[in-house]
């Protein structure tokens, strides 16, 4: 009894190390990697996606990103099917990757249609900032999709063959209806309303920040000119 009693306590000691790395892990190190991947995509876009025309640029951003949510999510039963790990796992290696550079990218265009659209048609201040948070917080408490915010070091996955090409749909249905699944999730109402309303409450929180963090070093700058000296 002594000794699975030790044993238990180790073994609860083990997992809260591991707990304590897998936290650190995903702050320190996956967090700041998908920030820089995000940061180093988009600024790409601003350079390389119709540079001399704002407005022109925002809308291909969106288009390129509600297109390829729809492609995708119709893509996944055939892709799934074709590239089975355990049959081809080295096409599934090929494609699996492919495939997440390719999402990435568009997922990257979508969040920078969107973000890009609210600084160009409402500009930027703490009212953009307050409406855009409103509106994104509102919109996913009525469509229960509030988890819809989390992101990295919060949420983090790894590149596990099983259901890799999976994307979650509004219906869950079997193959046969996958197609109309995918057409309906990715039009419904309540599925844009969770995508738009999560990147304008994100917007909107990175709005009110900036405008605190400047009003901030506006202080400080006024504190250090009163006592400087002449």
């Amino acid at each position: 009894m002594a000794g699975a009693s030790t044993g238990g306590r180790r073994g609860r000691a083990c997992l809260g190390v591991l707990a304590v790395i897998d936290s650190l892990l995903s702050i320190f190190i996956f967090a700041p990697l998908v920030v820089g991947y995000w940061r180093g995509c988009w600024q790409l876009m601003d350079i390389y996606l119709l540079p001399g025309n704002k407005q022109l640029s925002v809308l291909t951003s969106l288009a390129i990103g509600n297109v390829s949510g729809l492609v995708f999510c119709l893509l996944q039963g055939p892709l799934a099917a074709v590239c089975d790990n355990e049959r081809r796992p080295r096409l599934h290696l090929l494609v699996s990757r492919l495939y997440t550079a390719v999402y990435c990218v568009c997922c990257v265009n979508h969040w920078r249609g969107v973000w890009a659209a609210w600084d160009l048609y409402t500009g930027i201040s703490w009212q953009s900032g307050a409406t855009s948070a409103g509106i994104g917080l509102l919109t996913l408490a009525l469509t229960r999709g509030l988890k819809n915010i989390l992101a990295p070091p919060f949420i983090v996955v790894t590149d596990h063959p099983s259901g890799y090409f999976k994307v979650p749909t509004l219906f869950s249905t079997k193959v046969g209806l996958a197609a109309r699944s995918a057409l309906a999730h990715a039009l419904s109402p309540r599925s844009l309303l969770r995508s738009e309303g999560g990147m304008s409450l994100k917007v909107g929180k990175w709005k009110l920040d900036k405008k605190l963090i400047k009003d901030e070093v506006a202080i400080y700058n006024e504190i250090i000119r009163a006592f400087k000296y002449p």
